[in-house]
């Protein structure tokens, strides 16, 4: 199966280093991890995906890191999940829109998560091309939760463009 191009490019976003301890919010089958996972030498990746049916594949997929404990992969909803605060160096959604349309629970959990300078980074590849608005959108409910947007990216993809918002508690 071919990567696709909009995992590829959140991987270069994320500039995963060898230390980070990642969290990926709606991680699916795990492609995204695929990417990311040869990056981390002392660090950690954890996933969670409401799809039981997508974390035994992800699971299956990264069966050595799982089996190292570099990797876990969690069933559940990202407001029921039971994750340490102030343990990750990035966390990361790719078309998680709830964060951002029904922001308030979501992101008081991530600004609980992070640790002190970490990033979250917000992607999305809306299914039509009204990407900005969206990318406005995003960030405005960010700012209301006491985000400060460290940066937004607009990147045209073969199909349409998406965006990432990086962006840190305040």
């Amino acid at each position: 199966m071919k990567m696709p191009e909009r995992f590829i490019w959140a991987a270069d976003v994320l500039d995963v280093q060898p230390a980070d301890t990642l969290l990926e919010i709606g991680c699916g089958t795990g492609l995204l991890a695929s990417l990311l996972l040869p990056s981390l030498k002392k660090g950690s990746y954890t996933a969670i995906d409401r799809s039981a049916t997508a974390i035994v594949k992800a699971v299956a997929k990264h069966e050595s890191y799982v089996a190292s404990g570099k990797a876990h992969f969690i069933t559940g909803t990202w407001s029921d999940a039971t994750l340490k605060p102030e343990s990750y160096s990035k966390i990361f959604a790719f078309n998680v829109a709830n964060l951002w349309k029904a922001p308030a629970t979501e992101l008081d959990i991530v600004k609980k998560l992070l640790k002190k300078g970490g990033n979250f980074y917000l992607f999305h590849q809306p299914p039509y091309d009204i990407t900005k608005q969206m990318a406005a959108e995003a960030a405005q409910a960010l700012l209301e939760h006491g985000f400060e947007i460290k940066e937004t990216i607009i990147w045209q993809l073969e199909t349409v463009p998406a965006f990432c918002i990086v962006a840190q508690p305040i």
